[in-house]
């Protein structure tokens, strides 16, 4: 803690100036913690005392770690105050007050004694530390205040975990987001800041603001698709940690957390729930889970830039220092022609030279080393031992093939090559390669190698250095990997953006072909033409999974998702599965009894396991076995990459040629494909890609050139029961339709298709070109059963408006929706039945008389077919 320079400071003032001083600094740690008290008293939600965030805690801890021990008095007052008036009952408010003055004091002790005090925040193992050694003084104030409130009558037994936990998490929340930044502020050297540093720091906070009026506010309006903007809060943290430093970076996540709990307070941003208190703990979590690594990586970001620094400063004097030196050593050389004492004097200093390149090696973790290519002896520094890991002295670590051994073996080749056509070329060169150390460990190591020629020009010998690059090549594969994921979910972003944009009209046009196909099979008998017509509508099908499987891979198609039970489902579709594979290949299920439901879309989970049976049948031309299993896996047994809640694994083995390296990157690619043209789209893995992400979970590959590939579907475990395996029937109709249906559709000739099958199944149809004609025809007092609209409309009224409009003001009349794809049908927000185009005449009949009879589904999301 500081106390003591406090101490020191105040020996050479008055005891009355001393005096004055403690007094200022109690009314002033007294009156912010007391705001700071009611203020997180206002947000409680749960029990009157218990608040989701309690910023007292932050200021208690960095007020004692500052100011010293004697800063203890104003919290206790300042604590006792707070709760009395929320209480009222003086024994109950000071125990609180008393558990909030030893958790600031136990988390202070803690944090300066294990963690560096006031400096826990110069390094990522003082942030770990700090964020660790919180959770033991909250958790102890948060028993204290929840038994002092149960012994004093003011929370039931019942709530005593939840009161507890949001306690716990309120006081953690308010140390982690609260003390770095009085701590990093105070500590601050305001002056050493350049107009540019501060400019950059104004833009972050600016962009933090933005983001957390964008993603949490209330300003603007809450939407489901609008909850994933909470994650552009990373943004501003990643800028500051890596940019500024930790100081910004605290500031930045309390600024964040400000825009958080203001939008959980008015009912808006990605943490509201269906009560206050579970809004809090969600945006107590999520806060924690983007503060505490921002510190972290911002710690390790300006240690890095400290580091940086000083190896510089180390290697310019290293420079002028060898500069120096082999000036006095040329000096020296001279000497040595004119007399005996100078050439003493000048090999004594050439070998206090040696020593400080020595020193000077083992500063910078420079080795070096020398090989004579007569003898083959390869001469070592002890810097260079250090690199790779081993002892002076040991087998072969003097020779050419001692190092050799010592290179990974994916890199012997390129090194000999190397020093063959340096040696043949006459110069010297730079290179990067892999070592393996004795355990095992793998680094980096940067080299670079010239030449040692005789006075005839003759090559004897190689000389070089030698310095480990690890850190920093890890660096660049990190970057590499973020890079490719940002290109990823650009392109992701880029396709959902086409698909959306034209998968409506182009369903619209297989409504038309499709439509007219099937009225003409109705009217004509002769074989051939029946044929054809057959092939037209198999192309409109062919059609509509196109654009279906395109939607799904760019993660916009709507899912019906239902509890599975992956074991029965899998071997109902044996069958199927067998269907899609040849007879020379032998189709295994190997299911555990135990397997856990999953939730799901049915006919998407259908398709992916059709088109991995697909993929693995074109990989054993000459047959094999495919294999299914599956097994559970609990939350946090699972590897990086893959869900971290319970998981069901779905692995699809084949037996075939494998996937080589290149093409194992692209396989989930949109139209990529090893077949011939116009022998595959290129999308069936796509939409197993697209389907495994929309659904929650993931899929991985891993394949090795001639023993086969294993594919492998991770879906979150359901807790409902599984739905069970619908049962086919066959469609009859109930008889010839009575009834007047009004089309409102935009497009004629999709209007014109509609109004035919309407007119096949016996309805009488009305046309409407847009939503406002529809309602003027209703008001003009015509007799209409229901009203079938399109929801992408013209003239600013949609469909989904215009069923609302009718839901109002005329509640007799049924609607129906069809679309061919809308955002808002995708997005879940309608609660009226929806009919995708291009539908048939037999699923329009059924849709209709579903809703005619009144027996529509309870309201969910478009995505379950029914909208809002």
């Amino acid at each position: 803690m500081i106390s003591s320079e406090h101490l020191v400071a105040s020996r050479g003032r008055s005891p009355l100036h001393a005096t004055a001083l403690y007094a200022l600094e109690f009314a002033v740690i007294g009156l912010i913690y007391f705001a700071l008290a009611r203020l997180g008293l206002m947000l409680a939600s749960i029990n009157p005392s218990v608040s989701p965030i309690w910023l007292g805690t932050g200021l208690a801890f960095a007020a004692i770690l500052i100011c010293g021990v004697r800063a203890w008095p104003a919290i206790l007052v300042a604590a006792f105050a707070a709760n009395l008036m929320t209480t009222g009952l003086v024994a109950t408010s000071l125990a609180i007050g008393l558990g909030n003055t030893v958790e600031g004091l136990l988390g202070a002790y803690l944090i300066h004694r294990w963690a560096g005090g006031t400096a826990s925040f110069h390094s990522p193992g003082g942030v770990a530390r700090f964020a660790l050694l919180s959770f033991l003084p909250t958790a102890l104030c948060a028993t204290i205040g929840t038994t002092s409130l149960a012994m004093g009558g003011l929370v039931e037994r019942s709530v005593l975990g939840l009161v507890w936990l949001t306690w716990w998490l309120g006081d953690l929340a308010g140390a982690l987001l609260v003390t770095p930044v009085i701590i990093l502020w105070a500590s601050a050297d305001i002056r050493s800041l350049s107009r540019r540093k501060v400019f950059e720091s104004i833009v972050i906070f600016c962009v933090a603001c933005a983001i957390g009026l964008i993603a949490f506010s209330p300003i603007f309006e809450a939407a489901e698709r609008r909850a994933p903007l909470g994650f552009l809060a990373v943004l501003p943290l990643l800028w500051s940690a890596l940019r500024r430093g930790p100081r910004d970076t605290a500031t930045c996540s309390l600024v964040l957390a400000g825009f958080a709990v203001w939008g959980t307070l008015s009912g808006s941003g990605p943490f509201d729930r269906d009560n206050l208190n579970e809004s809090f703990l969600l945006l107590l979590t999520f806060m924690i889970g983007v503060t505490v690594p921002s510190l972290a990586l911002s710690a390790d970001a300006a240690m890095r830039r400290r580091t940086e620094h000083e190896l510089r400063v180390v290697h310019d004097d290293l420079n002028r220092r060898v500069a120096a030196r082999t000036a006095e050593l040329t000096g020296a050389n001279l000497a040595l022609q004119d007399e005996i004492d100078r050439r003493k004097r000048a090999e004594s200093v050439l070998d206090q030279q040696t020593r400080h390149l020595t020193e000077a090696q083992r500063l910078a973790s420079l080795g070096s080393w020398e090989r004579n290519l007569e003898t083959n002896e390869v001469v070592w520094s002890d810097q260079l031992y250090e690199i790779f890991g081993v002892q002076r002295g040991e087998e072969n670590s003097g020779t050419f093939q001692g190092y050799l051994k010592r290179i990974h073996p994916d890199d012997r080749d390129r090194v000999r090559e190397q020093v063959q056509a340096a040696l043949e070329a006459g110069q010297g060169f730079r290179g990067q390669r892999r070592i393996v150390r004795p355990n095992g460990e793998i680094r980096y190591v940067q080299t670079c190698v010239e030449l040692l020629k005789s006075d005839t020009g003759r090559v004897v010998g190689m000389h070089g250095i030698c310095f480990d690059v690890t850190e920093r090549k890890q660096a660049e594969i990190e970057l590499e990997r973020t890079r490719e994921q940002l290109a990823q979910m650009q392109k992701m972003e880029a396709l959902g953006q086409l698909t959306g944009g034209i998968a409506h009209d182009f369903n619209n046009l297989l409504m038309i072909v499709s439509g007219h196909a099937e009225l003409l099979s109705r009217k004509l008998t002769d074989p051939n033409h029946l044929r054809a017509i057959e092939a037209i509508m198999g192309a409109g099908q062919r059609g509509e999974r196109l654009t279906r499987q395109l939607l799904t891979f760019s993660r916009r198609q709507p899912l019906n998702p239902v509890a599975i039970d992956l074991r029965q489902r899998v071997h109902d579709m044996a069958p199927m599965l067998n269907s899609s594979l040849r007879g020379n290949i032998t189709l295994s299920i190997e299911l555990p009894e135990d397997l856990w439901p999953v939730e799901a879309d049915v006919a998407e989970f259908e398709l992916a396991l059709v088109n991995i049976a697909v993929n693995a049948r074109d990989a054993m031309p000459d047959g094999g076995t495919f294999t299914i299993t599956a097994r559970n896996v609990s939350a946090g047994e699972g590897r990086a990459g893959q869900p971290a809640t319970d998981h069901v694994v779905i692995a699809f083995t084949d037996t075939g040629v494998g996937i080589p390296e290149d093409v194992l990157k692209k396989i989930f690619d949109p139209f990529f494909t090893t077949k011939a043209v116009g022998k595959g789209t290129g999308l069936g893995l796509s939409q197993v890609y697209g389907f495994a992400h929309q659904s929650g979970g993931t899929v991985s590959v891993t394949s090795e050139v001639g023993s086969g590939s294993t594919i492998s579907l991770y879906l979150d475990r359901c807790d409902k029961a599984a739905s069970a395996t619908p049962q086919a029937g066959d469609h009859q109709n109930v008889g010839h339709a009575e009834g007047t249906i009004l089309v409102v559709e935009d497009s004629s000739d999709v209007a014109d298709v509609t109004a035919m099958l309407l007119r096949q199944i016996g309805y009488r149809v009305l046309r409407a070109g847009n939503a406002i004609e529809a309602l003027e025809r209703i008001e003009g007092g015509e007799r209409i059963d229901l009203v079938f609209s399109d929801i992408v409309m013209p003239s600013g009224m949609n469909g989904i408006h215009l069923a609302q409009e009718l839901t109002e003001r005329y509640p007799t009349i049924r609607v129906l929706l069809t679309t061919g794809y809308s955002d808002l049908a995708a997005a879940g927000e309608t609660r009226f039945p929806i009919l995708r185009k291009p539908f048939e005449l037999m699923t329009l009949e059924q849709a209709i008389r579903k809703v005619m009879a009144g027996h529509e589904a309870r309201p969910h999301r478009a995505a379950r077919g029914e909208a809002r």
